[in-house]
């Protein structure tokens, strides 16, 4: 039987319980000290990267279209995103299919930075970011909330970005696939558009693996 969750409920109270203390003791005119704002800063990093990825990640939806599709159609599809997927150590990523970039940097990275806690982490924000936007080109468009979702999710993973120092290596989250957000949103500046105005965009390619009746 696990405890996980248990251990992780009675973490988040001590949390919560320590935060209403100092919330009485640290005055809006305090200066504090740097290594005090440092830690509270990782705190309210860590706890809003949990936050979102357990707000955001319910991938039932997904598994009863897997369900759903013929056998043979599943497996053919199963079989060509895996080998555009990204493991380390124990996580394996599901829909880097959609992005070469984060391919590339992903299957490298290791040699480019240790901090393996947030590397971790962040494949698993950039994982749910383009199964957002899979579903959002499916449907030809996003709403408001989505589009929301997609920018908070945006800016966890440009903050892990420059946690990590490498914030050049992660410029396609912004230059790719939220300007991507932005024309499905109706929100593309006229600069963003290729020229011809067909409204696709002419930074990268966009290789995604849908079925017809998604």
């Amino acid at each position: 039987m696990s405890y996980e969750g248990k251990m992780a409920r009675s973490s988040l109270k001590k949390a919560v319980a320590y935060s209403t203390e100092l919330l009485g003791m640290i005055k809006p005119t305090d200066e504090l000290e740097p290594w005090v704002q440092n830690k509270i800063n990782d705190i309210d990093h860590y706890i809003e990267a949990v936050y979102g990825y357990y707000k955001f990640s319910d991938d039932s939806e997904e598994e009863k279209e897997m369900e759903e599709m013929p056998n043979g159609e599943m497996e053919e599809m199963m079989e060509s995103e895996d080998s555009q997927q990204v493991t380390l150590g124990d996580y394996t990523t599901r829909h880097f299919d959609i992005c070469p970039s984060a391919q590339a940097l992903y299957k490298d990275i290791r040699g480019k930075t240790d901090m393996i806690h947030l590397i971790v982490e962040t494949m698993m924000l950039q994982d749910l970011f383009f199964r957002l936007e899979k579903q959002a080109i499916a449907m030809g468009s996003i709403d408001e909330e989505e589009y929301e979702k997609a920018d908070e999710f945006a800016e966890l993973i440009m903050d892990n970005a420059e946690r990590m120092n490498l914030v050049e290596e992660h410029s396609y989250i912004n230059d790719v696939h939220m300007a991507k957000f932005r024309q499905l949103a109706g929100m593309l500046e006229e600069s963003e558009e290729k020229e011809g105005g067909d409204g696709m965009l002419d930074n990268e390619t966009f290789r995604i693996v849908l079925t017809p009746e998604i």
